[in-house]
């Protein structure tokens, strides 16, 4: 079992990072365009609407994560009748999502006025452009469902495959709906159209590779929903807080100083996320891993795991933020240009908030994985308010560096310290304390680290733009790596990790070759 673990999650991880890296090309190539055929106002317009559409899925509840929590079991077990017993429920369940989504969404038009403060100098009606968003997002929620199957299997690599295929597709006509027509709203009708091919192709991918699903129609009992539910209501609070904390600052940046700020903010954002995306990779494909060892194996094993993951996070959450810290606008610069770079500041808050995220990736695995659900099902509500209340008063205050930074703080005062004491309380059996302490340590290494990097790669000064960016990045690299390299060697973390990436290059290759 642990040989077919290592494998699936090797799989995983590899196809993961192929249609993020994939995706991540595809949308700056689609930014790009999307930004010299039609302009600023379209790029903010997109980026509010994406992101107000990001708090309607706050109508998820969290209902994947305990539907994939409960799949563990009877995967493992091979109980062909409880999975479809799961799905069906998963179904009607989603069905009921699609349609609060639509609803919701609905039920925001009267309001937009009051977000749109300086309304964009568009050809198209705004209401038209949201609806169409609207009508994407409601739909992704009818057939993507059965995804959730193939990822609590370990079989995300199918997923992956499906999603490479029908980007390059979709980029291919958009691109050509872009280029000659100019139009927007066809834009917008491909990205609908694709979204539902791609959740057709994967329900038909699930019902070829799992045809028990048609075999029976049993449902859950009342005891089973009863516990489902449980699990559904304390991690809808998650779910919201997530929604609130991503969605709520282009709504507040819109409203207190425009819509075009929220475009410029949404380009740092995207390089940000495409970065993100392809790291998320792995923790996507190790958590049914997690969950499968939750099942089988004792707390010792798991602190064992999770030890050798923390100290990845860390290594590659210090290492990435670097980065972005030192490069960010000259990226900017050299992509699209001296009009579209934000203050160093308002960079280095974006930055913040992505090293404070990243670093809760592995304990959010393991507290997933364990079903950590009820417990603290409050903090993410607390996290929430204390979002909304600071950034407004941030906001009008310090204007956009005062709405990010607002949210950094409001996830170092209860998600940074509250999930990793719920993980230690209920899985390990040591002192939270060391987490603390390790937590603190790598934060002063992580400073450290940029100040030195960002010291020494601003000596690389070349009149060529794109020289002198090729060459920042190089030294970055080679500087953040090798002060890490030389702080943890002794560590056993790291020769763990080492070991573990040895493998992983080892699975790879063979993989390679078949």
């Amino acid at each position: 079992m642990k040989e077919s673990r290592t494998k699936s999650t090797v799989i995983n991880t590899y196809m993961g990072m192929m249609v993020k890296g994939f995706n991540v090309i595809i949308n700056f190539f689609m930014r790009t365009i999307f930004i010299r055929c039609l302009g600023t106002e379209y790029s903010g317009v997109s980026s509010l609407f994406t992101d107000i559409l990001t708090i309607l899925s706050f109508a998820e509840l969290g209902i994947a994560s305990a539907i994939t929590f409960e799949l563990y079991k009877p995967l493992v077990s091979g109980d062909e009748e409880q999975i479809t017993k799961l799905m069906n429920f998963f179904k009607c369940a989603y069905q009921a999502v699609a349609l609060t989504v639509l609803v919701a969404g609905l039920c925001f038009i009267p309001f937009m006025k009051y977000v749109i403060v300086d309304v964009p100098s568009i050809r198209e009606p705004i209401i038209l452009i949201y609806l169409l968003y609207l009508v994407n997002a409601s739909a992704s929620y009818l057939l993507i469902y059965k995804s959730t199957l193939l990822i609590a299997d370990q079989r995300k690599y199918l997923v992956s495959s499906i999603e490479i295929a029908m980007a390059m597709i979709r980029t291919l006509m958009q691109c050509v709906i872009l280029f000659v027509f100019k139009n927007y709203i066809g834009f917008l009708g491909a990205m609908i159209a694709f979204t539902l091919l791609q959740n057709i192709v994967v329900s038909v991918q699930v019902d070829r590779n799992y045809p028990f699903l048609k075999k029976y129609n049993s449902k859950l009992d009342k005891k089973e929903i009863s516990k489902i539910l449980k699990d559904v209501k304390a991690l809808s609070l998650y779910k919201i807080a997530g929604a609130v904390l991503n969605g709520t600052d282009s709504v507040i940046i819109s409203s207190v100083v425009g819509t075009v700020q929220v475009g410029m903010v949404a380009n740092y954002k995207l390089v940000i996320a495409g970065v993100d995306g392809i790291l998320q990779q792995f923790y996507s494909a190790v958590e049914p891993s997690i969950g499968n060892l939750a099942v089988e194996a004792e707390w010792d094993k798991q602190f064992q795991i999770f030890r050798i993951t923390q100290f990845m996070t860390f290594w590659i959450s210090c290492f990435s933020s670097v980065l972005f810290a030192v490069l960010l606008n000259p990226f900017m610069e050299l992509w699209l240009g001296n009009l579209f770079v934000l203050p160093r500041y308002i960079v280095i808050a974006l930055v913040l908030n992505f090293y404070v995220t990243m670093m809760m990736r592995s304990v959010a695995s393991f507290r997933t994985a364990n079903g950590l659900f009820v417990q603290g099902q409050h903090r993410p509500l607390v996290m929430s308010i204390l979002n909304i209340v600071l950034s407004i008063i941030l906001g009008i205050k310090w204007k956009v560096f005062g709405i990010l930074i607002a949210t950094v703080i409001s996830r170092l005062l209860t998600q940074a310290w509250f999930d990793p004491l719920l993980v230690y309380r209920n899985v390990f059996q040591v002192p939270f304390l060391n987490y603390v302490k390790q937590y603190v340590e790598y934060g002063i290494v992580a400073v450290i680290v940029y100040l030195i990097t960002d010291k020494i790669s601003s000596l690389f000064i070349h009149s060529n733009l794109f020289l002198e960016f090729a060459g920042r990045f190089f030294v970055a690299i080679l500087i953040s790596n090798l002060i890490l390299a030389i702080v943890y060697y002794r560590k056993t973390e790291f020769k763990e990790l080492l070991n573990i990436c040895k493998r992983f290059k080892f699975k790879v290759r063979r993989r390679k070759e078949c």
